[in-house]
C-alpha cells in the first residue's frame, strides 16, 4: 500500500498492483518507510499539477499508437475511474473499492 496526498493535503491509502509494485521497487529500494518517492525533476514532491503535466505527455505519445485516444478526454479522474473498474472486475469488494 501507499499513501498519496492529494488536495488540501487530504491523504488516500492505495492498494497497488503486483506490476506497479514491481516497477516501482527501484524507486523504493533502500528508503526509510517515511521517505517520500514521488519527486520531480528538482527534488520536490511530485504535484499534482506535475502528474497532471505526466499525464498529458503520456496521453499525447500513446495517441500516435491509438488514434482514437485522440478523440478522448483522458484525465486525472479517467485514470482513477478506470483503476477502480479494473479492482471491481477482479473481484474486490465496491466498498473496499470506494473506501
Amino acid at each position: 500500500m501507499v499513501r498519496i496526498y492529494g488536495k488540501e493535503n487530504k491523504s488516500r491509502t492505495c492498494l497497488l498492483w503486483n506490476r506497479t509494485l514491481n516497477a516501482i521497487k527501484p524507486f523504493i529500494f533502500g528508503r526509510r518507510e517515511a521517505e517520500k518517492v514521488f519527486l520531480n525533476r528538482y527534488g520536490n514532491l511530485l504535484t499534482r499539477f506535475g502528474i497532471y503535466e505526466l499525464l498529458e505527455r503520456n496521453v499525447t505519445k500513446a495517441t500516435a499508437a491509438a488514434q482514437t485516444l485522440a478523440k478522448k478526454r483522458v484525465n486525472l479522474h479517467t485514470l482513477r475511474h478506470i483503476a477502480a473498474c479494473h479492482l471491481y472486475e477482479s473481484g474486490n469488494d465496491i466498498v473496499t473499492i470506494q473506501s
